[in-house]
């Protein structure tokens, strides 16, 4: 898919998105315009052992609902 035909969402601080591509949830802990004049997020997620952060462009990701462990 080119980029002229992504549909592009409003990420927001304390939204749970993830890659486009897919992925595990992470949630919004920034967002705000990089150097380069990209729109960017700072995320973190949770891997089961270790919490992650990782930086990418909002572009780049979509809204997810966020992972709740059921009993």
């Amino acid at each position: 898919m080119d980029q002229g035909e992504r549909t592009i969402y409003e990420i927001k601080v304390g939204d749970t998105v993830c890659l486009r591509e897919g992925g595990v949830p992470m949630r919004v802990l920034d967002v705000y315009v990089a150097s380069d004049g990209t729109r960017t997020a700072d995320t973190e997620y949770w891997d089961g052992e270790t919490n992650h952060r990782a930086t990418y462009p909002c572009d780049a990701l979509v809204p997810r609902e966020p992972y709740v462990e059921e009993d």
